[in-house]
């Protein structure tokens, strides 16, 4: 039986219908599925999602669905009154954006309307650094999946509105 890893954001977790990792789950027989997609979840929150399932269990293929470059995935430890913007946040403070992983806290705001993270997105990250940290974690974990040997596909679905293409590769 192949064991296969599914990351990716909202269009990899189902929250609403089946999507990709559940359909392939349908689809493909003899197979195990770990789907570990996270409603929200940016580049940051789903590279080091990948190194963390990695580490605990060996794959033999890894499927990555990386999200827009803009997202900001934050660990609350309730830093610089973060929480309290977390709790002001009518969608975002739910269930579906905080997301344990090695007992840290991840909020995963990516859409969050409240004026603080909204402010740092427009004031603080420039699209092209956004873009820079999206190309620096997705290199990143190409590297990481190449010293463990593992079949990886990776796809990008809009990084700032410019699509990407699909890659494949095989260590």
């Amino acid at each position: 039986m192949k064991k296969i890893l599914c990351i990716a954001d909202e269009f990899g977790k189902g929250h609403i219908w089946p999507m990709w990792p559940q359909l392939l789950a349908e689809l493909v027989n003899d197979v195990a599925i770990d789907n570990y997609s996270e409603v929200g979840a940016g580049n940051e929150f789903i590279s080091n999602r990948v190194i963390d399932a990695c580490e605990k269990k060996t794959y033999d293929i890894v499927l990555v669905q990386w999200a827009m470059s803009r997202r900001l995935d934050i660990i609350n430890n309730q830093q610089n009154n973060i929480s309290k913007h977390i709790l002001e946040d009518k969608t975002y403070n739910t269930k579906y954006s905080n997301v344990r992983i090695n007992n840290r806290a991840w909020w995963l705001s990516s859409n969050s309307q409240t004026k603080y993270i909204q402010n740092y997105h427009k004031n603080y990250i420039s699209v092209e650094q956004q873009k820079l940290r999206s190309i620096n974690q997705i290199k990143l974990i190409e590297l990481y999946l190449k010293q463990k040997k593992y079949l990886i596909f990776y796809f990008l679905v809009l990084i700032n509105w410019t699509l990407l293409t699909c890659r494949n590769q095989t260590f």
